[in-house]
């Protein structure tokens, strides 16, 4: 147990005492106990006036405005009636959104110069491919460009390019 804890024990037992068994006297009413002031003693109540005077209650209706020049704050309110004569409203149908090429699933592990072309590394999931200027990826992607700092694709199903940042060249 740390020091404290024993401190914080002790001074909890002496409470404890102090709130079971300490000074059960009656306080006596010193002068000096309450600062130089005496308790007064309890004297009578004090006597009532000799006429009370009680205001009869007014009725509700005559403290507020007459109901004719009063304003409803809280109107009702309702919808206008159709009739079955109302045409029902045309129905607008939105085209089709037109269709998006999916993130590319490749990530872009280091690229290499060959003196004539370049190289670059992809992942696609547990495969390694070996990306040349023209090739072909998983039937649906094919290579356009190599120029750092990016790589262009173009997505065959919807003739889309897309590019991948590849990074700067190193010299």
């Amino acid at each position: 147990m740390k020091p404290r804890h024993m401190m914080m024990t002790g001074l909890l037992v002496v409470a404890a005492y102090l709130a079971l068994w300490g000074d059960k006297a009656a306080p006596t009413a010193n002068a000096a106990t309450f600062g130089g002031r005496a308790k007064k003693p309890i004297s009578t109540p004090a006597p009532k006036p000799e006429a009370e005077h009680i205001v009869a209650l007014l009725p509700r209706a005559s403290l507020m405005h007459d109901g004719e020049d009063e304003t409803n704050l809280f109107p009702a309110k309702s919808l206008p009636k159709t009739t079955a004569a109302t045409a029902p409203l045309p129905v607008v149908v939105a085209p089709p959104a037109a269709p998006v090429a999916p993130s590319l699933p490749f990530q872009f592990i280091g690229k290499q110069f060959d003196g004539h072309t370049w190289e670059v590394y992809l992942e696609n999931a547990d495969q390694t491919l070996v990306v040349h200027h023209g090739d072909t990826l998983l039937g649906a992607y094919r290579v356009d460009e190599i120029k750092p700092p990016l790589l262009t694709l173009t997505f065959l199903p919807l003739e889309t390019k897309q590019t991948l940042a590849i990074g700067q060249v190193e010299e």
